[in-house]
């Protein structure tokens, strides 16, 4: 718990993520050339990202003064108890080639309890927002009536039951600049969707491949929370990657690890890792596992 009005929290966040969308889609009315520039390695952003955090940045400190602030490109503002973390364009290769499959990210933490309370995802393209409050998660977005009409519901995910590998949909992440230290780990996530024989059916299926480039992870931990896609091993992953779709799996009802992981983000650094699974139920984990481990 809190001492913060989070549902309050939730009004100025969805704004600010609206005003976020609002310069993904449309960059060059706000003076702004959408170029990608390399940080050195394999690392990049884009111009847009850099936009937006900041804008998000001066608007939530205006709203919430006492409250610091940790984003993936700029200069973080500490605060006492309270910090946002702040993933302006989460799959920014998605975004920079075109795609929808990214998401802008924010959640609050609380230094002292050690927990997230609030987090919000947003997909700019499309306008879906999940959010999470504490423990309860739902979402919202736009649907189109028959008069033509938009109309914005509110919905409670619900997590895959399904147990059939040839359908189950997922993703391994592992940057490629970890790639050459962790060869055992990367030659494991190299299994995962390899053809597995079905005698009875005179056929050989692999789990599909869903991971949307380098889209947005946080965006692919809401869809396993909806029931879309199945499982994410994500590894060596920022707090600002995992801080709002991985807890929103978590309390949507899905298996996620480690336990202690909302503690980790709780207490992050700019440079911290994480390594994180999120299973929709337990047959998917021991599939996916027993793969993982053959």
């Amino acid at each position: 718990m809190t001492d913060l009005d989070l549902h309050h929290v939730l009004q100025k966040v969805t704004i600010s993520q609206t005003q976020a969308a609002n310069i993904h889609l449309n960059p060059e009315k706000h003076g702004i050339n959408p170029e990608v520039i390399q940080k050195g390695g394999k690392d990049y952003t884009n111009v847009v990202d850099i936009a937006v955090e900041n804008l998000q940045k001066q608007f939530l400190k205006k709203a919430f003064p006492e409250i610091g602030f940790l984003g993936e490109e700029t200069e973080t503002i500490e605060g006492e108890r309270y910090f946002w973390i702040v993933d302006p364009t989460d799959g920014t290769a998605v975004y920079s080639t075109g795609g929808e499959y990214y998401s802008n990210s924010v959640a609050l933490a609380d230094r002292e309890s050690r927990t997230i309370p609030f987090g919000s995802v947003y997909q700019s393209a499309i306008g879906r927002q999940f959010v999470r409050i504490n423990n309860e998660v739902w979402i919202r977005e736009s649907t189109i009536e028959k008069n033509g009409k938009h109309k914005t519901i509110e919905r409670i995910p619900q997590p895959s039951q399904s147990r059939g590998l040839p359908e189950l949909m997922g993703c391994v992440i592992l940057p490629s600049k970890y790639r050459n230290d962790n060869p055992e780990l990367a030659g494991k996530l190299g299994k995962v969707f390899q053809e597995v024989e079905f005698p009875a059916l005179e056929r050989s299926y692999s789990m599909i491949d869903a991971k949307p480039a380098s889209g947005s992870s946080a965006l692919f931990c809401c869809d396993i929370a909806d029931g879309n896609r199945h499982f994410a091993l994500l590894y060596k992953q920022k707090a600002w990657d995992m801080a709002g779709g991985a807890l929103i799996a978590r309390d949507a009802g899905c298996i996620v690890k480690p336990a202690d992981l909302e503690q980790q983000i709780a207490t992050c650094t700019k440079n911290t890792l994480l390594d994180v699974e999120v299973y929709a139920n337990s047959h998917v984990q021991d599939i996916v596992m027993s793969r993982f481990n053959s």
